[in-house]
């Protein structure tokens, strides 16, 4: 119980609002950035790298980041987040492991975790789906962070050394020592 007290306090402390909009921001931009857009701003200069953009380009994403694009922007609506681009530095929780995946997902306005998940090895997949390469797994002890919207039956989760998507459902409270949020 003391650890679910702990954890809360940490996810609180962060300033979930302000924090969830610089990720919501963050991931959002991340999905056109990987599409090859430029970036003008001093924040988007700060946090992508335009050596690999197309300036003046047409940016086309695919069907289920169009879907990810809208759900993160209804979501920053519904907090009002705004974020100010003159700014060079924006405190992204994980944004390392964000980077590393395939299929980015959604930023949620709420959050949750797995204290001490005690259940067999889950793998943690680069994108959406059972074929998706196996990027690395949730084992025992791990803290199991839910910052994500679920997507076709899949959920996008964070530990400290990974981040990846699992089935649906897959991590429960019963699952883990603790649960906090």
């Amino acid at each position: 119980m003391i650890r679910a007290a702990l954890a809360l306090c940490v996810l609180l402390a962060a300033g979930p609002v302000s924090a969830n909009c610089a990720e919501m921001w963050f991931v959002r931009n991340l999905i056109f950035d990987n599409a090859g857009m430029c970036f003008f701003s001093p924040l988007g200069v700060a946090m992508f790298d335009n050596s690999d953009c197309t300036p003046d380009a047409k940016i086309e994403i695919g069907a289920i980041d169009e879907e990810i694009v809208a759900t993160i922007k209804a979501n920053e609506a519904d907090l009002g987040c705004s974020v100010d681009t003159d700014q060079t530095e924006l405190p992204v929780p994980h944004a390392d492991l964000l980077r590393a995946v395939d299929q980015l997902p959604a930023v949620a306005k709420e959050e949750s975790a797995c204290l001490s998940f005690n259940a067999p090895t889950v793998p943690v997949r680069s994108s959406l789906g059972i074929g998706a390469a196996v990027i690395s797994s949730v084992t025992a002890g791990d803290t199991v962070y839910f910052r994500y919207e679920p997507f076709g039956g899949w959920e996008f989760v964070v530990t400290e050394r990974t981040a990846g998507w699992i089935p649906l459902g897959t991590i429960t409270p019963e699952s883990c020592l603790d649960w906090a949020g």
